[in-house]
């Protein structure tokens, strides 16, 4: 009985340890900025069945980005509070997050002007979130060297009730 306690206490020391570590190194090092990029912002509206339905899409660039769980966490935080501003009855709301390379520079930003998006890599993108009607979250995915890794997708069921 006290083998099969201590090999659990050493599994539970060692997890501790590998998360302190992660912790201390893997995020602390530079702050996370989320910088907006409104040059390319697109707001729609339309009508079906005499509704109005908006549809807003932001990008964001994240300087000094590590995938790590704080840096998750802020940038989910960060969209969460973004759709405040654009979510009514009847719309959508998508956050596209990259991290800053030389494609999602300002520099470049400010050359290729509003056909930016044309030169963003995938391999750039981070998350993107989606919001719709009912102000609920619809899915998020995060991405690493251009391919999805994980995410949650929820259905319209899920987003009705």
């Amino acid at each position: 009985m006290d083998n099969i306690n201590l090999n659990i206490n050493m599994k539970l020391l060692t997890l501790f340890l590998i998360s302190l570590i992660n912790i201390l190194c893997g995020c602390s090092l530079k702050k996370l900025t989320i910088i907006p990029i409104p040059l390319i912002e697109n707001h729609s509206e339309s009508e079906f069945n005499g509704n109005i339905y908006n549809v807003t899409i932001q990008y964001f660039v994240l300087e000094n980005y590590k995938d790590c769980v704080e840096s998750d966490s802020i940038i989910f935080r960060y969209a969460d509070s973004c759709k405040n501003k654009f979510i009514s009855s009847h719309s959508r709301y998508t956050a596209f997050f990259y991290k800053q390379t030389s494609s999602t520079s300002q520099k470049n930003i400010n050359k290729q002007g509003k056909h930016i998006d044309r030169y963003f890599e995938y391999a750039d993108l981070v998350y993107n979130y989606s919001y719709s009607t009912y102000n609920n979250l619809v899915f998020k995915t995060k991405y690493k060297n251009g391919k999805a890794v994980g995410g949650n997708k929820i259905s319209i069921q899920d987003v009705k009730q």
